[in-house]
């Protein structure tokens, strides 16, 4: 709805927005791939990073830990949402009707 006035206007139009988006999708895809995989890009880096000594234990051990706790939230996640399917009544209405604003 381009034409519904807002308080707020991103700079540089629809390109200006995307390029936003692109920005922080960049930042959330880089910090999710540094917290499941921590010394992955100081090796690409060329920067010194004694995983042990960080951590105190080894990269699988830590590896193990992290990827097992997200599937296993993917899965309690999967089984909730497959779980509310089934119980979710019969019939739904089609569509609901939005009250136009002034």
């Amino acid at each position: 709805m381009p034409k519904v006035e807002r308080p707020y206007r991103v700079p540089g139009g629809k390109w200006g927005l995307w390029l936003s988006f692109g920005l922080i999708y960049a930042w959330v895809v880089l910090g999710a791939w540094v917290a499941l995989f921590p010394g992955t890009l100081e090796g690409l880096l060329g920067v010194d990073y004694d995983f042990l000594d960080v951590w105190g234990l080894d990269r699988v051990t830590f590896e193990v830990f992290t990827l097992g706790t997200l599937a296993f939230i993917v899965v309690l996640a999967l089984g909730g949402y497959w779980w509310a399917r089934s119980h979710r009544p019969a019939e739904r209405p089609v569509g609901r009707q939005v009250p136009e604003t002034v």
